[in-house]
């Protein structure tokens, strides 16, 4: 019960979208509000009862499910197309001090850092003060890391860089704050578009990029190209490009339907040429329903699947040749997605686009935030979120807000992104996230080792107590 309140009270928001429309799909919020948190709770269940009976001593078996919970949210976070929302490792989200500790071992083995402190908690409370310290030695380290990080911080600026002045990124973004009832109706449109042009224009100069959120063009690529891209002009600079969100269509080969991609287009309005990024980690149930053989699915959920994006060839790239990691909605909530996609892992700024104007004002945008700034200090790279009714913001590599556009709250946010991230720790130069998952076996191996050794100083304990 305790795994299954903590999904239900902490993914209670994913319900408010239903009601964002309302009519059969309302049919699901049983499932969403019960049966997704049951069955995120099996994990925790499942990986609870295995691991308690890994030993009969009370101060081991508390090791054991702390490393046995750990296991259990990496699993969740990678099996079935994964879900690592609201992990143990997000607790160190809470500091900026613990928050850097996961550029050093990652999110993955954070969770058993953050079980093995919880866990020494539990110890000093039935007063094994050794063991507790030796339990959260791994955490002690990590902290340490993160304190030389952040406190040996170095604050970029221009003039740092003025060989490369022009390797830095002037970007405006857009927070349009479109109530999401009234964003897909086509009488609507015109005075979303006007809005949006009213907002990219009231501060002059424009910046040469432009960024918009997730789907903010509810036009159809390529059956309304040519709104699209007299659009892309009127609101960006005479050499500028414009960076947004958008639904493109593409003809199926074999006669099959026609595929549907939730993407996001790159327009250069120099050159009037254009790029596309099209989601690849697509949501379950939201993006696609994984059991269309079910009776009467297609009325509750309706009957057009979003097609996964291919692999880019290549790199989404600037005018001034910096290059941007796109990830749509909660790609950016997977710490290996980057590493996963070649095209990514070399860009030099990440951009999200987003729109979480289905939740409302919940948890669910400040979740979504706190795993964002997670992703700029586990890249060392900026990031820069956009949503249509917020919470729009911008990390630089440490995770330090720039600034924010709050809930429902319209209107522009400028920045100016550096493109040298500086890290000014002992571990300078090094490919920190070549030794992540080697990071996830050390530290998941430091438990399961401690525990042996416990359970054989025990049982020589007892071999000498019964002689």
């Amino acid at each position: 019960m305790t795994s299954w309140g903590w999904s239900a009270s902490s993914l209670y928001w994913i319900g408010h979208s239903l009601f964002v429309e309302g009519g059969g799909q309302l049919l699901l919020l049983p499932v969403v509000l019960l049966g997704l948190p049951a069955f995120l709770a099996l994990f925790w269940l499942l990986s609870g009862l295995i691991f308690f009976q890994f030993s009969s001593v009370r101060t081991i078996r508390i090791i054991w499910i702390s490393f046995g919970l750990a296991a259990a949210d990496i699993a969740r976070s990678t099996l079935f197309t994964g879900f690592p929302w609201n992990v143990s490792a997000h607790i160190a989200g809470a500091t900026s001090l613990s928050s850097q500790s996961v550029y050093f071992i990652g999110q993955h083995s954070l969770n058993f850092v953050v079980m093995a402190m919880i866990a020494a908690g539990a110890l000093v409370f039935l007063r094994q003060y050794k063991l507790a310290i030796l339990l959260a030695f791994p955490g002690i380290i990590a902290l340490g890391c993160a304190a030389d990080r952040l406190v040996m911080r170095a604050p970029p600026s221009l003039a740092a860089f003025a060989p490369e002045i022009d390797r830095f990124a002037d970007i405006r973004i857009i927070q349009p704050a479109i109530p999401q009832n009234q964003k897909w109706k086509r009488s609507e449109q015109p005075k979303h578009l006007a809005r949006i042009a009213e907002l990219a224009h009231s501060s002059l100069p424009i910046p040469p990029l432009i960024i918009l959120p997730e789907s903010a063009l509810t036009s159809l690529w390529p059956v309304e190209q040519q709104q699209i891209e007299e659009f892309s002009r009127q609101i960006t600079a005479f050499d500028g490009q414009l960076l947004s969100g958008i639904l493109r269509a593409e003809n199926a080969e074999g006669g099959e339907k026609r595929k549907l991609f939730n993407s996001a287009i790159l327009y250069d309005r120099q050159n009037a040429s254009h790029r596309f990024y099209d989601k690849k980690h697509l949501v379950p149930f939201g993006e696609y329903v994984p059991f269309r053989t079910i009776p009467f699915i297609d009325a509750i959920a309706g009957p057009v699947d979003f097609s996964p994006g291919q692999p880019l060839q290549g790199n989404i790239q600037l005018a001034n040749g910096l290059q941007l990691a796109i990830l749509i909605c909660y790609e950016i909530i997977f710490p290996e997605f980057l590493q996963q996609n070649p095209a990514h892992k070399d860009a030099d700024i990440i951009v999200n686009l987003t729109n979480d104007g289905w939740f409302g004002n919940t948890a669910g945008p400040h979740q979504h935030l706190l795993q964002t700034r997670l992703r700029a200090i586990e890249q060392a790279k900026p990031v820069i979120r956009v949503a249509n009714t917020g919470i729009s913001a911008g990390f630089d590599a440490y995770g330090v807000e720039l600034s924010r556009l709050d809930l429902d709250a319209a209107g522009i946010l400028d920045f100016q992104l550096l493109q040298p991230a500086i890290n000014a720790s002992l571990w300078r130069g090094i490919d920190i996230a070549a030794y992540r998952w080697m990071m996830v076996w050390l530290a998941g191996g430091f438990l399961v080792g401690l525990c042996l050794a416990l359970e054989i100083m025990q049982q020589k304990r007892h071999n000498r107590t019964r002689h």
